[in-house]
């Protein structure tokens, strides 16, 4: 009778073994988890940082456009007034009307309190610096910004344009349309 319940015994448990292999896949089963939201997290700021870059070269192919624009409306003495000397780097804002020359590497930019971003130091500082690069190409002007991060996920985005200067549209002519009928 003895040797019954014993026997029944080891049929129900588990035995050490199979305690160790169910824990150590387990383990695996976690581990893998764990890198699999730490790559997405990763991924998830290289994202952002990009995406933010993005953002930032467009805005700065646009403030080149705007002083174009601008030196069309008050008529300055030439359309690129202010566009000349970024063959080697420029630095502008949402807020200049100027390019001024990169010094050395370049500064890191700015969120002010409004969520813009600057050079004014007094925002917090973030990890993209923006430079502005404009060659003369005759008729046109070659705008290159590149918008570069530090960090674990360094990178850069750079997106080029050509703007134009801009020509007076066709004369308009004035006329008095007459109704001539085949009657008369």
């Amino acid at each position: 009778m003895q040797a019954e319940s014993l026997t029944s015994n080891k049929e129900k448990g588990f035995t050490l073994l199979e305690v160790v292999v169910v824990g150590a896949v387990f383990t695996i089963g976690i581990l893998g988890v764990l890198g699999l939201i730490s790559q997405s997290i990763s991924f998830s700021s290289f994202t952002s940082e990009r995406l933010i870059a993005s953002y930032l070269a467009q805005e700065g192919v646009e403030i080149v456009q705007n002083i174009r624009d601008t030196n069309f409306i008050e008529g300055a003495s030439s359309w690129d007034d202010g566009l000349t000397g970024c063959a080697t780097g420029c630095e502008a804002d949402y807020t200049s009307d100027t390019l001024v020359p990169i010094v050395g590497v370049g500064r890191f930019l700015f969120v002010n309190g409004d969520n813009f971003y600057d050079y004014d130091s007094s925002g917090t500082e973030t990890r993209l610096k923006r430079r502005i690069e404009i060659q003369d190409d005759g008729l046109s002007k070659r705008v290159v910004v590149t918008v570069s991060w530090e960090g674990k996920n360094a990178g850069q985005v750079t997106l080029g344009s050509a703007i134009y200067q801009y020509v007076p549209s066709a004369p308009t002519y004035e006329y008095e349309v007459q109704e001539i009928s085949p009657f008369e």
